[in-house]
């Protein structure tokens, strides 16, 4: 049975790197154990030389850094052509490629790359992590050791001591990341051995969790800290900006930082909103710009990391018109809600919610009022929509 571990996502602390994940037991049998495990990185804020003494990777049994490196030696792969076999297996239009690292290159900053056995020969399609946050050049980089056997290196079927990485780049110190071999149940291990079995971290230590890769192939992966799946922004009682985003997973997270600019060239940051921790689930954020001004307003966050890397989200833009370009009074309102103001002609849709959400009033073609005394007594909120896309809310006492 072949064992492969897979990072996928490495950084150490002073430098941006973290280890998230390391699949322990991949495809093959006999020699193709060792030729096919490998280890997956990204390098955060700092980049890296191919050598021992910027990338130090090292695996034993024990929390004393083992003397015997995976990375003392790199050299090209045995098989010809292995990198370009990995990239013809890609999807049409996927959104990275790989690239050799040969010993004495140079790993850009903020870049992602695979430390493998020079002899590795089993072809997985990665076409799982085309366009999942990778950078656009995945690096490969292929150990020469002799301490890489062909036998492996990670084993885990039929073992009960705990495993460990031990990981120093740049000269830095170790950072020691542990896993339970299959066999340990109780320590969280694996419920059997099978292939394409991997465990995941959020730092150094035990890990955040284990699982598998069905059949060896690896599934969609989001190695950045943060997955940002919505951002939006719509108007508030016709003169604030609202700012609405969603995330689908959140690990090594820190906070957003809100920022606006006028011209969409300088931004300045006008909020924060705290990450939540370790959290692989869709989390909802929003936010109020109080003061923006008359006119076109730009917006984008700013993605702060733990490890202090930063990343910035697609900027988005909205328009805030005079106040007078719709108008709902009076406020508190009865039975009739008057509408008014210069922009009444451009609205396309008025909608009316409660304050769950829950759409109450669906209008158009848009007259000069609205009838709603058959509403109970509460707090409506009323989204129109204009024909240009710009949308108002405003906040309605209904007595």
């Amino acid at each position: 049975m072949n064992k492969v571990v897979f990072f996928l996502l490495f950084s150490f602390s002073c430098f941006g790197q973290i280890i998230t994940g390391a699949m322990i037991n991949a495809c093959g049998t006999g020699t193709a154990e060792g030729a096919n495990e490998f280890l997956f990185f990204k390098n955060g804020n700092s980049a890296l030389t191919v050598n021992q003494a910027s990338i130090d990777i090292r695996y034993g049994t024990s929390t004393t850094t083992p003397t015997v490196s995976l990375t003392n030696s790199f050299g090209p792969p045995v098989t010809t052509g292995y990198v370009a076999s990995l990239n013809g297996l890609l999807s049409p239009g996927c959104g990275i490629n790989f690239v050799y690292a040969a010993a004495g290159s140079t790993i850009p900053a903020n870049s992602n790359f695979i430390l493998m056995n020079d002899d590795a020969s089993n072809l997985i399609n990665y076409s799982g992590w085309c366009n999942a946050g990778l950078s656009s050049n995945v690096y490969l980089l292929f150990s020469s050791s002799g301490n890489w056997t062909a036998g492996g290196e990670f084993l885990n079927s039929n073992a009960t001591a705990t495993r460990y990485f031990h990981t120093a780049f740049n000269g830095a110190g170790f950072n020691i990341y542990n896993y339970s071999p299959e066999t340990t149940l109780a320590a969280g291990g694996w419920s059997s051995d099978q292939e394409g079995n991997f465990v995941s971290w959020s730092g150094p230590g035990s890990p955040l969790g284990y699982g598998r890769y069905v059949n060896c192939a690896p599934p969609t992966v989001s190695p950045l800290p943060i997955k940002l799946t919505q951002f939006t922004a719509s108007v508030l009682n016709e003169k604030e900006a609202e700012l609405k985003w969603e995330t689908s997973s959140e690990i090594g997270f820190s906070h957003f930082e809100v920022q606006r600019s006028f011209d969409a060239l300088g931004f300045e940051s006008i909020g924060r909103e705290n990450g939540k921790v370790d959290i692989l689930e869709k989390n909802e954020y929003s936010f109020v710009d109080v003061s923006p001004k008359i006119g076109q307003n730009y917006y984008r966050l700013k993605q702060v990391d733990i490890n202090g890397s930063v990343e910035f989200s697609k900027i988005i833009a909205i328009q805030i018109n005079d106040i007078s370009v719709i108008v709902f009074y009076p406020n508190p309102v009865v039975d009739v809600l008057e509408i008014s103001g210069a922009g009444i002609n451009q609205v396309e849709k008025i909608r009316i919610f409660n304050s769950t959400g829950k759409q109450l009033e669906n209008l158009t073609p848009i007259n000069n009022s609205i009838n709603i005394s058959k509403l109970d007594a509460q707090i409506l909120f009323i989204e129109t929509t204009l024909k240009d896309g710009s949308i108002y809310k405003k906040r309605i006492v209904k007595q």
